[in-house]
C-alpha cells in the first residue's frame, strides 16, 4: 500500500507525494508535456484542469491523460479534455468521466498554443524520482518530459524522442477525485 492509495473524494489532486511550495512555469508553444501520476485503487474523476497564472490574449490549451507503456513512458490517449481558454488568469477546467485502473501509472499531459505561465508544483527533495539519476553522485533529478508537437488535438499515442526535464517546477494538471 502507497500514501498514493489514498486520495480524498470532491478534492483536485495533482502529480507528487511531497511537494515545496506551490510556484510557477512557463510554457513553451507547441510542446507536449507529461506529468507522472500513480493511482493505487481504482478512483473516479469527474474534471481535470490547470491554473493560468500569467495570461495571454488567445491562448488556448488542451489538457489529456495517457496511460503508462510500461516503461515509464506515456502510451496510449485515454482521456482528452475540451479546448481551454488561457487568455484569462484563473482555474480553467472541463468535465471528465473515467476511472483509473488498479496500479497503473498515468501521465497527465498539457499543450498550449501562447506561451503562457501556470501554477506549478515544487518537488520536495523527499520524492525519489522514478526516471533515476544518471549516476549516484548527479545532483539532477528530472521530474516531468516533453515533445515538440504543434498546437492540436493530442496524439493517440504519445510520441517518441522526449526532453527530460529536470527542474523543479512541475506544471500542474489537477484531476478531482468523486
Amino acid at each position: 500500500m502507497s500514501i498514493l492509495d489514498f486520495r480524498m473524494s470532491g478534492r483536485y489532486h495533482s502529480p507528487g507525494i511531497i511537494s515545496g511550495p506551490i510556484t510557477t512555469c512557463a510554457l513553451t508553444i507547441d510542446r507536449l508535456y507529461a506529468v507522472p501520476f500513480y493511482c493505487g485503487p481504482a478512483r473516479s474523476f469527474d474534471r481535470i484542469g490547470y491554473r493560468v497564472t500569467t495570461y495571454k490574449a488567445g491562448a488556448k490549451t488542451r489538457l489529456g491523460i495517457y496511460l503508462d507503456n510500461d516503461s515509464i513512458y506515456p502510451g496510449t490517449l485515454v482521456k482528452e479534455s475540451a479546448e481551454l481558454d488561457g487568455n484569462v488568469n484563473q482555474f480553467w477546467e472541463d468535465t471528465i468521466d473515467w476511472t483509473s485502473v488498479v496500479g497503473k501509472l498515468y501521465w497527465l499531459s498539457l499543450i498550449t498554443n501562447q506561451t503562457i505561465s501556470v501554477r506549478a508544483m515544487t518537488m520536495g527533495y523527499g520524492v525519489c524520482s522514478m526516471f533515476g539519476r544518471l549516476a549516484a553522485t548527479d545532483n539532477t533529478q528530472e521530474s516531468y518530459l516533453y515533445v515538440a508537437r504543434a498546437y492540436g488535438a493530442f496524439p493517440a499515442t504519445f510520441p517518441n524522442s522526449p526532453t527530460y526535464n529536470s527542474t523543479l517546477a512541475i506544471p500542474a494538471v489537477f484531476l478531482r477525485s468523486v
